[in-house]
């Protein structure tokens, strides 16, 4: 599937025949990669092709691995690190683009915060500095279920906050569950850079795959089980067998 959309991207600059994405099973977070590998302006002539796209990818997703949140904020780092590296250009803001399409297919309710706002994330680019505390305050405002932190770890607006405004947030809301999860893998740290170390960090390639990481962070925080683990993993293999 990777190397087929790849293909056709290759194509499509080429020479102008577009990639069709409709009916094709695929990831959220590939339906992501290529939305995001456009320029603004073609995403913009093709918008109600891609918004399907990716809502159905995610739809499909979500009733795949059985998931289902309750109430749920996200906080998005788009800031300029998000662009990627020059291998894989954009991929940390497309594993954020997934992710959200992901939640609101699998969450009774979900909000989203930009540490740049922007109007609609169909346009989404990489922008400006690392500034989560402010959307950090945005979401604890909407008392979530469930915080979702997507960030490489990095911030600059100011620096080293966000980390202590998720500890405090952890003992305001004690039945809340705070979690960052992180897109790029640190080379001076040999893991993904966490914000806190009291917040649970956990990196992640695929949007779909937030809710075993969910499932290892609350273990780890003793929140949950090694039985529901199981149970949860057990889930997880009897789907991606039956989607194989």
């Amino acid at each position: 599937q990777n190397e087929r959309l790849r293909l056709h991207s290759r194509l499509e600059e080429a020479y102008g025949s577009p990639v069709v994405l409709e009916g094709a099973h695929r990831s959220p977070t590939q339906v992501a990669s290529f939305v995001l590998s456009l320029p603004v302006d073609a995403r913009r002539s093709r918008e109600a092709e891609l918004r399907s796209a990716l809502r159905g990818s995610a739809e499909r997703s979500a009733r795949r691995t059985g998931a289902r949140f309750g109430k749920v904020a996200c906080v998005v780092d788009r800031s300029a690190s998000s662009f990627g590296s020059s291998e894989k250009k954009r991929r940390p803001l497309a594993v954020a683009l997934a992710l959200v399409a992901y939640l609101r297919a699998s969450s009774d309710a979900v909000t989203v915060h930009y540490s740049s706002p922007i109007d609609d994330e169909l346009w989404l680019t990489p922008r400006g500095s690392t500034d989560l505390s402010t959307p950090i305050l945005g979401a604890l405002r909407d008392e979530p279920d469930l915080l979702v932190v997507v960030s490489d770890g990095f911030e600059n607006d100011p620096p080293g906050v966000a980390g202590g405004l998720l500890e405090a947030a952890q003992r305001l809301f004690p039945r809340a569950f705070f979690l960052h999860v992180n897109p790029v893998y640190d080379v001076e740290s040999y893991a993904p850079k966490s914000l806190s170390p009291r917040v649970p960090t956990m990196g992640i390639r695929d949007a779909c795959d937030l809710p075993t990481l969910v499932a290892f962070a609350k273990l780890a925080l003793g929140k949950s089980t090694l039985e529901e683990l199981e149970a949860h993993l057990d889930q997880r293999v009897r789907a991606f067998l039956a989607g194989g």
